[in-house]
């Protein structure tokens, strides 16, 4: 089955599988957070958040339903992380 192959098939053949890995991370992450919202929304808090307790917009919901955070507190999470982030 290898006869034939070269370094480039095989670069290309792991960065497939590598591909496919993140791909999953990020579904199995997803599946995760959607999870998580619908026991907040059976809950009744879908629109609290999680930090703050105030109400996260409606807008920010529709564009994203499975955040926990009000835009403010969202901002300002973005924003500690991107100090924190080597120049």
């Amino acid at each position: 089955d290898r006869i034939g192959r070269d370094s480039m098939d095989e670069a290309a053949e792991e960065e497939l599988y590598s591909t496919q890995l993140r791909l999953h991370d990020r579904e199995a992450g997803l599946v995760t957070k959607i999870r998580e919202a619908i026991v907040r929304l059976d809950a009744g808090t879908m629109d609290e958040c999680e930090e703050c307790s105030e109400p996260i917009g409606f807008k920010r919901l529709l564009a994203r339903p499975v955040t926990t955070l009000c835009f403010e507190c969202k901002s300002a999470r973005e924003q500690v992380e991107s100090d924190t982030q080597p120049e």
